[in-house]
């Protein structure tokens, strides 16, 4: 995939994002283009945090322990372990072997909801990414702005002007490639939440009041931010399964995600990790509870925690540079 179409991790805390974005890059390089010979224009020196974040999302990285069976999913148990594993630059090898597996089983309920489930996360992780995007587009505007005005100050001092161009020029180089994501991410919410919805309500009309069914719409409506039918959604569950571990997910996603309240959100997540400590997306967020926390210390051990069980995860390495960085100011 193309630079222009890679993509910052879902879910950083705003403040976070901005934090590294107002750091500013390394300083552009120049360097010979391997297909045609000719010099290439303003490539950073060294790679930055958020050069890594885009370069990330939907790749696999090459250093990553990833096992063999995920990287070549051969079954539907291999297919679940990806969707556990959170891992977006590997979600299409379990699209591929769920179609595979459903053809021959249509009716098999499992499957059915683990497959919907998948497109369901691909789209969250989309929508909340572009959520951080679009504020951060904005900062980014204004820095350019301010960074602009800055330089109309003829009284400013050389060193104090190579500093404040270089911050110009990327803020000028990021402003449109993220604009470029933001487009592109648009449509992988749309696409895959459509393909989740048609999953989900599929499974509802076939199986009824099942908890796989309640528990796929209450995430399809939390991703379409529909709280009425949430609520609703949740109550089925909790009257279905009241002991649930993805009724504690949801609660503390939507303590984090909805309500801001943290200290709710480390409570229901916590517990979550605590009852499953394979479960990815749960360590993962739990790790963004404590950033919004400003527990820093407590961040970096949930990451540490998300990358053990799920090597390579592109959101949780990008999150530990970004945590490193807060916890030396």
């Amino acid at each position: 995939m193309g630079r222009s179409l890679r993509l910052v991790g879902a879910g950083l805390a705003l403040s976070a994002l901005w934090l590294l974005i107002g750091c500013g890059g390394a300083k552009p390089a120049t360097k010979p283009d391997e297909k045609s010979g000719a010099t290439a224009a303003a490539v950073p020196a060294e790679k930055d945090d958020l050069d890594q974040v885009f370069e990330n999302i939907f790749n696999v990285p090459a250093d990553a322990t990833i096992a063999g069976n995920l990287l070549d999913p051969k079954s539907v148990e291999d297919a679940q372990a990806i969707v556990k594993s959170d891992n977006l630059a590997l979600f299409d090898r379990a699209d591929r072997v769920f179609a595979d597996f459903l053809k021959a089983h249509p009716d098999d309920v499992k499957n059915l909801t683990w497959h919907a489930q998948l497109f369901l996360a691909w789209a969250d992780s989309a929508a909340l990414t572009a959520k951080t995007l679009g504020s951060s587009v904005e900062k980014l505007t204004k820095r350019k702005d301010d960074l602009t005005a800055k330089l109309a100050d003829t009284s400013l001092a050389d060193d104090e002007k190579a500093k404040t161009q270089r911050g110009l020029a990327e803020a000028e180089r990021l402003i449109p490639l993220v604009q470029k994501v933001l487009e592109q991410l648009g449509q992988v919410v749309e696409q895959k939440k459509a393909i989740g919805k048609e999953k989900t309500l599929a499974l509802l009309k076939k199986h009824k009041d099942t908890y796989e069914g309640y528990r796929l719409a209450a995430d399809l409506y939390r991703i379409d931010e529909d709280w009425g039918n949430y609520s609703d959604a949740l109550a089925k569950l909790e009257k279905l399964n009241p002991k649930s571990n993805g009724l504690l997910f949801l609660k503390g996603v939507v303590a984090f995600q909805r309500d801001k309240e943290f200290g709710s959100a480390e409570k229901y997540l916590g517990q979550a990790v605590a009852n499953d400590a394979q479960f990815t997306k749960a360590q993962y967020y739990l790790a963004l509870t404590y950033v919004n926390m400003r527990r820093f210390d407590d961040a970096q051990q949930a990451l540490d925690k998300t990358l053990a069980i799920s090597p390579g995860h592109p959101f949780a390495n990008a999150v530990k540079k970004l945590v490193a960085k807060l916890n030396r100011m």
